[in-house]
């Protein structure tokens, strides 16, 4: 897909960040596409460099096949960067198309090359998704999460007649001792989220991210 776009955009740079055993085959692959030169194959990265990257591309790319939850798609969007994602589970839950990015075909060519070249040529549209991904982004933190799933969790007990019947005062007292330990986790959770959040996203207007974006892509952050 970035081949094509690198025909009618030969300014074009991809950004592949993080080491894995495809590393090689990607290069070959690059190489037989003589698209070597338009490709960077960025190796291990920190989590400062990675959020410089994020920062600093206009899009990031993230087309795989099967996900559980797209957690490259949140990190691109804390920093105001739009991703551009396969229509599969996992990703379609963390992408909103034409929201917080834009949601492609699952595994076509031209569906997500389309896509790349719609952010290059209106830089209008990426500040635009960029602005709603960082709002979309701030809503998750360690409290929320925690908040859900005990949610969801007693709902499951409460719809369960039987296993309410079974519960004996020692059950319960320890559900209360749990309880507590896991308000008190969530508790210092959040302010590492927060914490990270803050880092992560700053400088937190869309303008001043894309003011310094140039036209790289940045792929997903794969095994290190």
């Amino acid at each position: 897909a970035f081949a094509e776009v690198v025909h009618s955009v030969p300014r074009a740079r991809l950004v592949i960040a993080g080491k894995g055993d495809q590393e090689e085959a990607l290069r070959r692959v690059a190489s037989g596409l003589q698209i070597g030169r338009n490709v960077h194959f960025a190796g291990y990265v920190s989590e400062e460099t990675k959020r410089d990257l994020f920062r600093s591309a206009w899009a990031n790319v993230f087309t795989s096949t099967k996900e559980g939850w797209g957690i490259t798609a949140l990190e691109a969007a804390a920093c105001g960067t739009p991703t551009i994602a396969s229509d599969v589970p996992g990703l379609r839950e963390s992408v909103i198309d034409r929201r917080t990015g834009l949601v492609v075909r699952e595994g076509g060519v031209r569906a997500p090359a389309d896509a790349m070249r719609l952010l290059m040529l209106y830089p209008e549209y990426v500040t635009s998704l960029g602005t709603e991904a960082r709002r979309f982004a701030v809503g998750f933190t360690w409290q929320r999460s925690a908040d859900e799933t005990e949610t969801f969790l007693r709902g499951v007990i409460a719809a369960d007649p039987g296993r309410r019947q079974g519960s004996s005062a020692a059950c319960q007292e320890r559900e209360d001792s749990v309880s507590k330990r896991s308000f008190q986790s969530r508790t210092v959770a959040t302010v590492v989220s927060n914490t990270r959040v803050s880092a992560r996203t700053a400088p937190s207007a869309a303008s001043s991210l894309n003011s310094s974006r140039d036209t790289a892509t940045i792929g997903p952050v794969g095994s290190r």
